[in-house]
């Protein structure tokens, strides 16, 4: 029996924060976030990701031929700590809002002219599954990848911008997810096909938003 659904999984890791990696303030801004939102963040994340791979039709149906199921992994950083990844991965010595790293090459699907259908025959991407993601999970399990964001980083840049850091932390968690998809923006070409993208999310993003926190009374605007 084929699988059909797409299942997805979060492996929001524990905030990788101590006295010895962050500034005093930034352990109290981290504190408040670990204490009062991370877990309907972490739920917020989760719904995010399943609207974003819903419209990923060609990665569903590699997913579903292949009876696999989906996990992201994602960590929220100090300012620090997110320097240093950013130093020695990219030879960028600063700090950066968001980081991601793919386990997947799936932008040739997004190359591909088969635009309303999708053949497995289309494709030589068999993915092995691994079951130490999730032993008890009746399909295989694979990992989409990482993604790291520095939570200092967004509330400087959702005050300059006017809007809330949840608002701010999902839509670099977006853009993070659409770099495990296979989308970038090196070219303009590129560049306008992702941001277009990210542009059309962006109403379920905010409905999510009030679904989750302004639901829950824990959504205060920065």
């Amino acid at each position: 029996m084929n699988k059909s659904e797409l299942d997805l999984e979060l492996f929001f890791s524990e905030f990788c924060l101590s006295e010895e990696t962050g500034t005093t303030s930034e352990s109290v801004f981290f504190n408040k976030l670990k204490l009062d939102q991370s877990h309907l963040l972490s739920n917020l994340f989760l719904e995010l990701g399943r609207v974003i791979l819903t419209r990923e039709k060609k990665i569903q149906l590699i997913l579903s031929e292949q009876e696999l199921s989906a996990q992201i992994g994602v960590s929220l950083v100090s300012g620090k700590l997110m320097k240093q990844i950013n130093a020695s991965t990219r030879g960028i010595d600063k700090i950066t809002d968001v980081l991601s790293f793919p386990n997947f090459n799936f932008n040739v699907i997004h190359d591909s002219h088969h635009t309303s259908k999708c053949e497995m025959a289309d494709f030589d991407f068999t993915i092995e599954p691994y079951a130490w993601l999730d032993p008890t999970a009746e399909y295989g399990t694979i990992s989409l990848g990482e993604i790291v964001i520095c939570p200092l980083k967004a509330d400087k840049q959702a005050k300059e911008l006017g809007h809330s850091l949840i608002r701010e932390l999902c839509f670099l968690y977006m853009h993070g997810l659409l770099h495990l998809c296979g989308y970038d923006h090196q070219t303009k070409q590129d560049a306008g096909r992702m941001f277009a993208l990210q542009k059309s999310i962006l109403p379920e993003l905010e409905s999510l938003i009030n679904i989750h926190f302004i639901f829950e009374g824990k959504y205060d605007e920065q």
